[in-house]
């Protein structure tokens, strides 16, 4: 049966800004909240800079920093660190890291919490027509694009090749780029495939296939 992945994105938050651990949030005249988002070429960073935005019209004594960061996985670190109040991530990556599920995450990171799901994305395989890619196995030697380090695209990537009994090694070429520069490698012809977390109709999506004659490869299970 095919099936498309589905994944909600979250903002996510720790509990320890409204502990007394944080009597600086609790009490100061004006609250400074740091929010991680993702790579500035991204989706989340120009999502969380519009979050700030609203945030500060609602609220004018709540200033929200923006920080790029490697997005979903490197966010909840951040989180479990305290080194970021606020983060946006896939909610499978907030539930690995909530369990502590390896390798992603040495330990859980039981302070995270979830405010507000944002919009849906769908894992997503688009491939060059000519690479004669037709399934997940027929990755196996080509140039595949697997997302940013630390995202949870590339978790996402690794997950489906493992369901089809393979490992990052039986590609032939392994990139870590962001959704833009793997749309910009697919139309340049350096790599076959790319890995995709996102909303349908993505721009990267959408401006390589107007470029560049490509395929969505199926997802079965």
């Amino acid at each position: 049966m095919r099936k498309r992945l589905f994944i909600g994105v979250l903002v996510l938050s720790m509990a320890v800004m409204i502990s007394p651990l944080r009597p600086d949030l609790a009490h100061s005249a004006r609250k400074y909240v740091s929010i991680a988002s993702g790579w500035v070429v991204g989706v989340y960073f120009p999502l969380a800079g519009a979050i700030s935005r609203i945030a500060h019209e609602k609220l004018p004594d709540i200033k929200i920093t923006v920080e790029s960061s490697g997005a979903s996985v490197a966010n909840a670190k951040l989180i479990a660190s305290g080194d970021a109040d606020l983060a946006i991530l896939q909610n499978d990556i907030a539930f690995y890291a909530l369990k502590g599920v390896k390798p992603m995450f040495d330990k859980p990171v039981p302070n995270i919490r979830g405010l507000a799901s944002l919009y849906p994305e769908h894992v997503q395989i688009q491939a060059r027509k000519d690479a004669k890619i037709r399934s997940v196995k027929d990755l196996r030697g080509k140039r595949v694009a697997i997302g940013p380090l630390g995202s949870g695209t590339e978790q996402n990537a690794i997950q489906i090749l493992e369901a089809y009994g393979m490992k990052l090694d039986d590609l032939g070429k392994v990139e870590r780029l962001t959704a833009t520069e793997s749309s910009d490698y697919t139309k340049d012809n350096r790599i076959d495939a790319a890995f995709y977390t996102v909303g349908v109709g993505a721009p990267g999506l959408t401006d390589t296939a107007l470029m560049t004659e490509c395929v969505i490869v199926p997802i079965e299970g």
